[in-house]
């Protein structure tokens, strides 16, 4: 199982200037850093005169030049998948990213990085090196849904139904891939970091979720194996402000991030995900952690339904993924405590997590049906 990456790359303005415009022929005026999990994103603006063939016509809204960890970097067969995916979405009506080709007309190229951050392939004196894999894709306006103030029930079942509609659009392309160890469905391997966790309290709780997810291992088998986004989280989700047709002003989905974390797997693990990043957000501290995944689910149950056997996993899974993330937060934070951003899940998440292990899988499943009952008679 491939566990966190080996590499991540530290490049300056002028490096990032110096590869867009050798490989795809940009003139680099602005850039910008976005946080990450384990790659480096930029965005980037540019002149408008351009030298490369391959691009018919500027996007007006800037890249983002992605730099790929080196353990990632070697598995050319998902990024492939991932091109694969973003047209068929886009063909679909998707609002995603486009995936840029280069002057020389590939989507990737691998880059040496040697010791010291230098570049330049000649550089004799510098001999130790890594390759890195790095990549331009469009930039879609919007805010994060992690940063929306005015989120709605009917956004939550809009993202649920998004979610659905992707899975099925994707389901049937394949790609071999590692099992990483943000694998859903063996969440309970991180249980070899959750000494990164101080408190004994929080350490037993997600302990106890790995133990339940592991009774659960056996319903596996008998679910169908399809492609799945593997990341439909609130800091992939954007959201933007329309006028609807009274005039008023709501939120509505207006891209999807970062199919970074695509593979083969189940759909009930896609909604598991989504469920446990949408309700462990900041955007919805005014909402009850149920709301948010039954409004969430009932989007995703009306474009694709769960049969029985899913919908029992539904609870274990969600809460699988929390611990799973509180875990994987916390120990790469004692590894970097500079990266705020992998403690995202943990601002609400323990708290989350908690109401959620109030109950036992069997009352949860009941609630959250219960209120699917009451969204769907009212949409």
């Amino acid at each position: 199982m491939v566990d966190s990456p080996k590499e991540i790359p530290e490049l300056t303005e002028a490096q990032i200037r110096e590869v867009v415009e050798k490989l795809y022929g940009l003139n680099v005026r602005k850039i910008k850093t976005f946080s990450g999990y384990f790659d480096k994103n930029y965005y980037i603006e540019v002149d408008d005169q351009f030298s490369n063939q391959n691009i018919l016509r500027l996007c007006p809204e800037g890249y983002v030049f992605k730099v790929v960890n080196s353990l990632d970097s070697k598995n050319t067969d998902m990024f492939a998948a991932q091109i694969k995916i973003m047209k068929r979405l886009s063909e679909n009506n998707f609002p995603v990213q486009a995936p840029v080709l280069t002057s020389s007309g590939v989507y990737y190229s691998m880059e040496r990085v040697y010791a010291n951050g230098v570049l330049q392939k000649d550089a004799k004196e510098h001999t130790k090196f890594s390759e890195f894999m790095v990549r331009i894709v469009t930039f879609i306006p919007g805010t994060i849904f992690d940063e929306v103030n005015d989120v709605t029930p009917e956004l939550l079942f809009e993202i649920g139904a998004t979610c659905a509609r992707m899975d099925r659009v994707i389901e049937d392309i394949e790609c071999k891939m590692p099992q990483t160890i943000w694998d859903l469905t063996q969440a309970y391997r991180v249980r070899k970091y959750m000494h990164a966790i101080a408190d004994p309290i929080r350490r037993q709780l997600v302990s106890d979720v790995f133990t339940d997810l592991e009774s659960v291992l056996t319903h596996f088998q008998k679910l169908k194996k399809v492609m799945i986004h593997g990341d439909f989280s609130e800091q992939n989700i954007l959201i933007d402000t329309v006028i609807d047709t009274d005039g008023n002003k709501v939120a509505r989905l207006s891209g999807i991030l970062d199919f970074g974390c695509i593979n083969t797997s189940y759909r009930v693990v896609d909604v598991a995900i989504m469920m446990a990043y949408c309700s462990s957000s900041v955007a919805v501290a005014n909402f009850d952690v149920l709301e948010v995944c039954a409004q969430c689910l009932a989007g995703y149950l009306s474009y694709a339904p769960l049969n029985d056997l899913e919908m029992s996993m539904v609870p274990v899974l969600v809460a699988a993924r929390y611990a799973q993330s509180l875990v994987m937060g916390a120990h790469a934070y004692s590894r970097d405590p500079s990266n705020d951003y992998v403690l995202v899940t943990a601002r609400r998440g323990w708290i989350q997590l908690a109401e959620l292990r109030k109950y036992t899988k069997e009352d949860l499943l009941i609630r959250l049906k219960e209120r699917i009952s009451i969204i769907s008679n009212g949409q």
